[in-house]
């Protein structure tokens, strides 16, 4: 059976080569997330690396609400637009969504701004950190600018050339943090001003390295203006039916997808903040440590993500995607060998690498790192399920999910503490996979007399 899936690999050799190249180019991520993490650890201490985490929760849920739902709507039907050779069609649907991605990016922003207060000082009893908070709103407002070149490249399905904007965006990163521990001016308002910065000057650079029609089109302008600005969220008729498969809109694909990536958002955030609302900053500092031995994990988990679904979104049949989604799981395979052998190894480096103060990291980091595994073997069935219709439901499967598991980490936290919420983390993929798959066999079974397709074959 491994030689049949090792022959298989050697005949998706397009599908590997785009792979290897996304993981090539973001290997510095790796080097630099590490670096700086390790960096920041040791300079703030346990209690003052929970509080960091803490506030950079909220600065990643501003640029989270726009990247996730308008980044992959950008992304899909770029993708499909791309490949009709339609330049002008890619331009126009990223100029859509760098309108879309201010709006809500500043929306977001203003709205924190004011409950910010509340929040540090009646759920997490750090009032004293309010402005400072506030002040990292800007970090997520440039944050949310900066991932446009790297979606209008992955559209492309250079991946290459987008793994270099997410180089140069961690380098910048890295270089801050670097400039502050040799200043000797380490605390958390240098920290936060320093990632504030290298946002701000990576967007600048950024700007003159994609075209200009894909950010700014002055005829595109007028035509609003004349309207009121009254259509300034919808994408222009001739590109907004460019549909994929069940004929997708792209204005409707945009809503579910903002809507289910606002939900995703506070799923990937609310760990930290009950965790900050239940126990000590403390737990937060040891639970941040343990989740920085996922970033090789995260980059091949980004990598194979954005390979799979921009192939996906490519396809205008059901059975060349139900034919993919088994070629893709075969890859998968193989790719996830070496990463479970990570997961049991290399959490056990974090006493070394972070201090001995955070060695209650370790089993911790080895149980989210066998998790982030199960979620990267999960990516096909999650395309597959968006080629065969499933986007309309999407966001009702986000809501139960994110029901469950806020449900169970309230319940498991003060049980289990840290725990409680890996546990709740494993509850929630378990439905989730079992929601996605249990559609996927049924539109299998709806389609499987037309396209004459035998699972066991492909």
């Amino acid at each position: 059976m491994l030689y049949k899936k090792i022959q298989q690999l050697k005949n998706s050799n397009k599908a590997i080569k785009d792979t290897l190249s996304s993981l090539s180019a973001n290997m510095w991520e790796i080097i630099s997330g590490i670096l700086s993490s390790v960096i920041i650890a040791r300079g703030l201490g346990v209690e003052d690396l929970g509080k960091y985490a803490l506030i950079i929760s909220l600065t990643g849920l501003v640029s989270n609400f726009s990247q996730q739902g308008i980044g992959q709507t950008a992304v899909r039907f770029g993708t499909n637009t791309y490949a009709k050779k339609d330049i002008e069609g890619l331009n126009a649907i990223f100029r859509w969504a760098i309108r879309i991605i201010f709006i809500i990016t500043l929306t977001v922003s203003l709205i924190f701004y004011f409950f910010i207060p509340i929040i540090m000082k009646n759920f997490w009893k750090i009032d004293y950190l309010t402005e400072l908070a506030r002040l990292s709103i800007f970090y997520g407002i440039f944050s949310s600018i900066a991932v446009i070149p790297e979606l209008y490249y992955q559209a492309q399905k250079k991946f290459f050339v987008s793994g270099l904007f997410r180089l140069g965006k961690n380098f910048l990163y890295i270089l801050g943090i670097i400039i502050v521990a040799v200043l000797q001016i380490f605390s958390l308002k240098f920290i936060i001003i320093s990632n504030i910065l290298s946002s701000v000057l990576f967007v600048i650079i950024s700007i003159f390295l994609v075209p200009r029609s894909s950010l700014f089109e002055f005829s595109e302008f007028i035509q609003l203006a004349k309207n009121g600005f009254r259509k300034v969220l919808l994408l222009p008729d001739k590109y907004a039916e460019a549909g994929i498969l069940f004929n997708d809109k792209i204005n409707d694909f945009a809503l579910s997808r903002i809507f289910e990536g606002i939900l995703n958002s506070i799923i990937t955030k609310i760990d930290i903040w009950l965790l900050g609302a239940l126990l000590s900053p403390y737990y937060i500092g040891i639970y941040n440590v343990a989740q920085k031995v996922l970033l090789p994990i995260g980059l091949v988990y980004n990598a194979t993500f954005m390979v799979i679904n921009s192939r996906f979104s490519s396809l205008n049949s059901i059975q060349q995607s139900i034919k993919l989604f088994w070629r893709t799981h075969n890859i998968l395979f193989i790719v996830l060998i070496p990463l479970f052998a990570y997961s049991l190894i290399v959490p056990q480096l974090i006493p070394f690498l972070f201090g001995i103060k955070f060695k209650e990291s370790v089993l911790i980091g080895i149980a989210l790192c066998f998790f982030h595994c199960l979620l990267i073997l999960s990516h096909p069935s999650n395309a597959l399920s968006f080629n065969l219709g499933f986007s309309k439901y999407s966001p009702l499967r986000t809501c139960l999910r994110l029901v469950i598991f806020t449900g169970s980490v309230i319940i498991l936290i003060p049980l289990f503490k840290i725990w409680g919420v890996v546990i709740s983390y494993y509850l929630m993929f378990l439905v989730n996979i079992s929601i996605v798959n249990g559609y996927i066999y049924y539109k299998y079974r709806e389609f499987r007399d037309n396209y004459n397709i035998e699972a066991g074959s492909l």
